[in-house]
């Protein structure tokens, strides 16, 4: 590290010594002193300083960068005045960036980067977030310089006639602080009004830079701007900086305009469009789920209901069925138990059938059993095992099949006959208490066979 860049990072720290942190102040010092110190070892035409500027009863001491920033524009090189404003959230902020005219300067009106007030604007600033750089910051606005120069000068003027950049000084730091002093929303590098918005002017030269110090009880001829604030600093002759000598602009295009109000409507368009987007999308998605959910909740109540209706049915089926029961208990209470030869044949032909195939299919199922057993005794062999347990499956299969057919006929009839049975009967005045009975053969047919 050379002697010059030795020496400005001394001057770092003891500007850096004299700004407030914590409350009021600056959060993060650490990450100020580490940027700024990476930038001044890449340009040292600038330099550090801190200010302290009052009004409205209050006081704030603002750390900046002052100097000039070399360009090359066709084929020859200038230097031009900025100075560029820390506010105490940094780096959550972007910082303020100025070009300071001297009094023999003056802003070009049409610039598409710099306003009249001296205020710098470029995409990079305000895409500013904790990761971004102040040296690709710099490098970015000397390319943006090198294109399209922000100042020209204007007629020679005496080196002691210091107004024009007086006043402007007063306006800008008006600007600066207003925002500073208001809110953190109010903070954000928003385009001040062009009338009257000066950045304070600082005497530069290529080498050594001299900066105008800020002075909170001045209050001169200029000391008070027309957009308030009353925050003034103290005057200090202005000496020229090397500069661009081109005509002075009559004032923007239409199509000029035009693009530039295009330029901020896309800068704009992620902070201010793109939220608004993404919550109308997840409206969008939020509605199409409670559709789905409230689909859901339909099938399950027509299922709830179909259920319903179904288990009505069946207690009026079983409400029909009961004086019928209670006869029959009462007909064979205290006799002796009944023959299930005679009982089967009091039985339609339908029910006699059901029994019957019951019978021969839980028979075929002790058959499986028998020829199991006489396996596991050697009885007989895998061959005959084999053999006669396809044929006793195969007539056990087809008996099953037929008894469930004339199950399903025989509940059928059952079922018609009881609607009939409770469409013609009258409804019961007071519900009949119910004692636990022996259901008959006919209307306790099995549905599946072991």
């Amino acid at each position: 590290m050379d002697a010059a860049a030795a020496e400005r990072l001394r001057k770092l720290d003891e500007a850096l010594r004299l700004i407030p942190t914590g409350y009021n102040g600056y959060e993060n010092k650490d990450r100020l002193r580490r940027d700024v110190a990476d930038l001044l070892r890449s340009y040292g035409t600038l330099l550090p300083q801190t200010g302290s500027f009052s009004g409205s009863g209050r006081q704030v001491t603002l750390f900046y960068l002052y100097g000039t920033l070399p360009i090359s524009y066709k084929g020859a090189s200038y230097n031009i005045p900025v100075t560029i404003y820390f506010d105490p959230p940094y780096p959550k902020g972007p910082p303020r960036c100025f070009v300071t005219p001297t009094g023999t300067m003056a802003v070009h009106k049409s610039h598409e980067n710099v306003d009249q007030g001296g205020m710098v604007y470029m995409p990079y600033l305000t895409q500013w977030n904790a990761h971004s750089s102040l040296t690709e910051m710099i490098t970015r606005m000397s390319s943006i310089f090198c294109e399209k120069p922000p100042v020209y000068s204007t007629e020679s003027r005496p080196s002691g006639s210091p107004q024009v950049g007086l006043a402007g000084a007063v306006g800008a730091m008006s600007g600066v602080l207003s925002g500073f002093f208001s809110s953190p929303a109010e903070s954000s590098p928003a385009r001040p009004a062009a009338a009257g918005y000066r950045q304070p002017v600082h005497p530069v030269q290529p080498v050594q830079p001299v900066v105008a110090q800020p002075a909170p009880g001045y209050h001169g001829a200029h000391g008070h701007h027309a957009g308030g604030g009353g925050y003034a600093p103290a005057a200090t002759p202005v000496v020229a900086a090397h500069v661009i000598a081109t005509p002075a602009h009559a004032g923007p295009s239409k199509a000029a305009l035009v693009q530039q109000t295009e330029t901020a409507l896309k800068e704009r368009w992620r902070f201010v469009v793109e939220p608004l987007v993404d919550e109308a999308n997840a409206e969008i998605d939020k509605r199409r789920e409670l559709k789905e959910r409230l689909r859901q909740v339909d099938e399950q109540l027509d299922q709830l209901k179909a259920e319903e209706a179904r288990c009505q049915d069946q207690v009026r089926q079983l409400d029909a069925l009961e004086p019928e029961l209670q006869a029959f208990v009462a007909a064979n209470e205290g006799k002796e138990a009944a023959n299930p030869d005679e009982i089967r044949d009091q039985l339609d032909a339908d029910s006699r059938q059901v029994l019957d195939l019951l019978a021969e299919e839980l028979a075929l199922g002790e058959l499986l059993v028998a020829i199991d057993d006489l396996l596991a005794n050697g009885k007989i062999s895998i061959e005959d095992f084999m053999r006669e347990v396809r044929d006793v499956s195969r007539k056990r299969f087809l008996c099953q099949v037929l008894r469930q057919k004339s199950e399903a006929t025989l509940h059928s009839e059952a079922s018609s006959a009881t609607w009939a049975r409770m469409a013609a009967a009258p409804a019961p005045a007071a519900p009949v208490a119910r004692t636990p009975v022996s259901m008959p053969v006919a209307y306790a047919m099995p549905v599946a066979a072991m």
